[in-house]
């Protein structure tokens, strides 16, 4: 078993009462050092992951501001051609892009406090583990001939395993950002729906009226 049980527990450690209690000091010390880097790199390793589907995410916003783009100027086009229907059917994908970037953006804002808060536990874990092999030296010096043991630790844990306060804040970013995922996933879902079913289920959409209404006055303002 582990000496920390928690991440807070070695980022509030106090080593050197830690160390006075001990009945081998060195032998415990050099624990501490193994499940501190242990943990550095698994945390090391989180932090990459976030960062990969903060790209992930952006990238996708990126693509569908140019759809929306893409849409407004076939809707824009079908009003030229005095088709309301399919410029109304422009504006509903316009729309389904939108909501999707609404999705995805919020998706970005768990992902960033998530990152924040990660990096905060780095830097505090970093100056730890200075801390410990600071006294990991002076301990040398004064008894030069122990070496530091070699690990006799199993397998190490991963750093989700060690249900510490950040990753449990992590394991809900991770399914609500799944779930996030789904929710975007499901505006693509059931599209097969008649083209004329979706134009007549439009009429009644104040909204997408209102849009078509004014590409329609953007073409008067033009051609004025």
């Amino acid at each position: 078993m582990g000496v920390f049980k928690r991440f807070s527990d070695i980022i509030n450690s106090n080593l050197n009462a830690m160390l006075d209690k001990a009945e081998n000091p060195q032998k415990l010390l050099n624990y501490i050092i193994i499940e501190m880097e242990e943990t550095l790199a698994d945390a090391r390793s989180d932090a990459a992951a976030i960062l990969a589907d903060k790209k992930s995410f952006q990238r996708e916003i990126k693509h569908l501001n140019k759809l929306v783009a893409r849409w407004e100027e076939k809707a824009l086009l079908a009003v030229e051609k005095e088709k309301d229907g399919l410029a109304k059917s422009a504006l509903l994908e316009k729309r389904r892009c939108q909501e999707k970037i609404t999705h995805c953006e919020n998706a970005l804002d768990e992902l960033e406090h998530a990152l924040s808060s990660l990096e905060g536990d780095l830097e505090r874990l970093q100056l730890k583990l200075a801390e410990a092999q600071k006294k990991q030296q002076l301990f040398q010096k004064k008894h030069p001939g122990n070496r530091p043991e070699k690990s006799t630790v199993s397998q190490p844990l991963r750093y989700r395993n060690r249900i510490s306060d950040t990753l449990q804040k992590l394991d809900r970013f991770e399914r609500k950002l799944d779930r996030l995922e789904a929710e975007v996933e499901c505006y693509d879902l059931g599209r097969n729906k008649n083209l004329v079913e979706e134009i007549n289920a439009l009429d009644g959409d104040e909204a997408l009226n209102k849009e078509l209404q004014s590409l329609k006055e953007k073409l008067v303002s033009k051609a004025s």
